[in-house]
């Protein structure tokens, strides 16, 4: 009984280690389909930043024009600034497809078109063989939290992160002039992304160069060279971070540096698989969750990983002592990502962005996954730790795509009501919304900043629009004063009974301090109460309301 049921299991290892690229598109496929199909079957998928990034690359397009509605109040700073590589490609779809479309591509190539910048670099790196293994892997840190928060640059920037490597190994023990010059535009297109994922790449080609065995002489002088011509953009981004604030490292909630516990929380903090506040109740994820105290998601990847490494190292055991020497570099990168992601600086001032650990543990996951010895051997052992590896990452990318599909529901259903009040906003119009957040289960929140669609196609200026009073934006208020209106995404909550008072004077204050500058109120909720306090500047009966939304032309 039990060599029948290893004969079938043999037989199937067998036929994945003689055709590892054919087994490693077909389970990607079948993964992806479900990303795919939640994106485009909801008209109204929208992340937490995408609407920011819709209507600033709808305000570059307009200023191309001679009848630009936005050069009263935004101007277009053309510097070699870091943010500009998605922009212009999304202004290039929105010239092209509608602003939905435009959407729904953005967000589905920010993360399939990371997963398979991942399987790629694990081909440059360690071939097909092994790579069906950690596709479930891939595919979970493709729809990760920084995805669904919206933060594109960054991830367009992790997928010129794992391309530049990529070619880099591919021409190590070749690198000359012509491909330095590649190497250095590879790199000055990686800063026009995201100015972390770039400065990632450059410190991790100095790191491969100098620890992976060969002609190090002769890479490191060329590697070192095509790194060069990034340093005058480096130093400019210094400069625009200088002059707005002084960067410095901050670690926020670690009060006692001398506490493994508070170690241990704050590296649970960094957790980039987490898309909900509570997982639904699949495969007994609550249970799972209350004995290890971690997501269950969280818990079948560590499980998952785990197993894998445990049958990496068998498999390590029957290869020579030089087998794995090339890729000591990569242990050595991948090892400083993930201790920095983990237990690095949260960001370098509120002034300077945040997620900065998320970010740098993305890329430390990303390398792991392309690196991984993981192979099928004639090892029983090693097939069986490779099996279970395999299907705990599949039970967690199970749990992961139904979180997605989730939030597309919501997402669908929240952004569809709010954007019916689009037509009766009108054209040209100063616009500011309010909205009292509803509560649901999810890190990134649809809602927040998707007021700025009714700018787009309309020449509204929106004042959520928090984008352009950042520093290192590539579009500017040209009064800086109206980069307080509406300072930072985060309105006051009527969450609690006892502080509703001091919230609705909160949003007394805030109402009052841009009326002036407002010609239509948006609200979502907020109750009666409010209305009353806006009813000072703002007509008394809405000109739209349904069940969430109300619209108020200034008196």
């Amino acid at each position: 009984m039990r060599l029948r049921w290893f004969l079938p299991t043999r037989a199937l290892s067998d036929s994945i280690s003689r055709a590892p690229r054919s087994w490693a598109l077909l389970t990607s496929c079948i993964l992806v389909g479900p990303i795919l199909a939640a994106i485009w079957s909801h008209p109204f998928f929208v992340t937490q930043d995408g609407s920011i990034y819709l209507y600033n690359s709808h305000i570059i397009l307009q200023s191309l024009k001679s009848n630009n509605p936005f050069r009263d109040h935004y101007s277009v700073r053309w510097l070699p600034m870091p943010y500009w590589g998605v922009y212009l490609f999304l202004a290039l779809l929105m010239s092209v497809f509608p602003e939905r479309i435009a959407d729904h591509l953005i967000v589905s190539i920010t993360s399939v078109g990371l997963l398979f910048c991942i399987l790629w670099l694990r081909q440059k790196v360690f071939g097909g063989e092994g790579t069906m293994l950690v596709v479930p892997l891939a595919v979970i840190l493709s729809i990760n939290t920084l995805w669904l928060i919206g933060l594109y640059n960054f991830l367009f920037g992790a997928g010129c992160y794992l391309v530049t490597l990529g070619f880099w190994w591919s021409w190590k023990d070749d690198l000359g002039l012509k491909r330095a010059i590649l190497l250095a535009g590879l790199l000055i297109c990686g800063y026009l992304c995201h100015p972390v994922s770039v400065s990632v790449t450059a410190f991790a080609l100095a790191i491969l160069s100098v620890a992976t065995p060969g002609r190090w002489r002769r890479r490191t002088p060329w590697t070192l060279g095509s790194i060069l011509p990034l340093a005058p953009l480096l130093c400019f981004y210094r400069n625009l971070m200088q002059a707005a604030a002084r960067a410095h490292p901050r670690w926020t909630d670690l009060d006692n540096v001398l506490s493994p516990r508070q170690w241990l929380g704050y590296a649970r903090g960094a957790n980039i698989f987490l898309i909900t506040d509570d997982e639904p109740d699949i495969l007994f994820s609550h249970t799972i969750s209350r004995l290890c105290h971690l997501p269950a998601t969280t818990t079948w990847i560590i499980l998952g990983v785990a197993l894998l490494l445990a049958s990496s190292l068998i498999g390590v055991r029957s290869e020579s002592p030089q087998a794995g020497k090339p890729r000591r570099g990569w242990i050595l990168l991948c090892a400083l990502l993930l201790l920095a992601g983990l237990f690095g600086p949260d960001d370098l001032g509120e002034a300077h962005g945040g997620f900065l650990r998320e970010r740098i543990l993305l890329l430390g996951v990303a390398t792991l996954i392309a690196i991984l010895p993981v192979r099928l051997t004639r090892s029983r052992a090693q097939r069986l730790f490779a099996a279970g590896g395999l299907a705990a990452l599949l039970i967690g990318c199970c749990l992961q795509l139904a979180a997605v599909w989730n939030y597309a529901k919501v997402s669908d259903r929240l952004a569809a009501e709010l954007m019916t009040a689009k037509p009766y906003i009108g054209a040209r119009q100063r616009v500011a919304a309010l909205i009292d957040q509803p509560e649901d289960n999810y890190r990134a929140k649809p809602l927040l900043h998707l007021a700025d669609l009714f700018g787009i196609d309309t020449g509204n200026v929106i004042w959520n629009n928090y984008g352009p009073g950042l520093y290192y934006f590539p579009i500017e208020f040209r009064d800086a004063r109206n980069t307080e209106l509406l300072h930072g995404p985060v309105f006051p909550e009527f969450a609690d009974p006892e502080n509703a008072q001091k919230d609705l004077d909160e949003w007394s204050k805030l109402i009052s301090e841009i009326q002036s500058r407002t010609d239509v109120l948006v609200v979502w909720g907020g109750g009666p109460d409010l209305d009353d306090t806006a009813a000072e500047w703002f007509e008394d009966e809405p000109v739209f309301e349904n069940d969430d939304v109300r619209v108020f032309k200034h008196r």
